[in-house]
C-alpha cells in the first residue's frame, strides 16, 4: 500500500512515519503495518512525502478499512544542518523509451550513500497510480557530486509524476 503525506504545517518535517491497522468491513482487526521513513526525508510546508506499508502476505478484503497514525517532527534546521538528510536535487530528467533517465545533485554538506531514484505516477485527475524505484549505479555522492539514475515504467502509463532521489547521509 502506498500513501502520500502532505505537510500542511508551516515548518519543515522530518521523521514522517505511518502506523496502520487494517479492519474488516464489520470492524474486526485484520492486521497491522508500519512504514519506514518517508521519501523525501525532509518535507517542507506544502510538499509531500511518500511511504509504503506492507501487511505481509495478508489478503485484505475489498471492504477493508484502515486506521492511520502519522508521526513527524517539526524542524527549523536547514538542509545542510539536518543530520540524516539524504535527498538529492533532480537537475535533469527525460522520458526515453519507457524509462526516466536523469541526473541528481547532492547539494548538502554530507556524503550520501545507498541512493534510490523513486518515481510516483498519477493520472490526469491526480489519483495515485503506482510507484517505481531503482537503486543508483553510483554507490555514494560527495557534497556537490552528480548522480545519474534511471527508473523503468515497465510499460505503465505515467501522465503526471513526482521524481526524486534519496539516500542515507553520512
Amino acid at each position: 500500500m502506498s500513501l502520500l503525506l502532505r505537510n500542511n504545517g508551516t515548518s519543515p518535517l522530518t521523521g514522517m512515519h505511518v502506523d496502520a491497522v487494517a479492519r474488516a468491513g464489520a470492524g474486526s482487526m485484520l492486521g497491522v503495518a508500519q512504514s519506514g521513513e518517508a521519501t523525501p526525508r525532509l518535507v517542507y510546508a506544502g510538499e509531500m512525502g511518500f511511504v509504503t506499508l506492507s501487511f505481509g502476505d495478508l489478503s485484505l478484503p475489498p471492504d477493508a478499512q484502515f486506521d492511520y497514525e502519522v508521526t513527524a517532527q517539526a524542524t527549523t534546521e536547514s538542509v545542510d544542518q539536518y543530520v540524516g538528510y539524504g535527498d538529492l536535487i533532480v537537475t535533469e530528467a527525460n522520458l526515453v523509451q519507457g524509462r526516466y533517465v536523469g541526473m541528481a545533485k547532492n547539494e548538502s554538506a554530507q556524503r550520501i550513500s545507498l541512493m534510490e531514484a523513486r518515481l510516483l505516477c498519477f493520472d490526469q485527475q491526480g489519483a495515485f497510480l503506482n510507484a517505481y524505484g531503482n537503486i543508483t549505479a553510483k554507490k555514494s555522492a560527495a557534497p556537490g557530486a552528480f548522480v545519474p539514475f534511471q527508473v523503468e515504467l515497465k510499460g505503465a502509463s505515467c501522465p503526471t509524476y513526482w521524481l526524486g532521489v534519496t539516500g542515507t547521509a553520512k
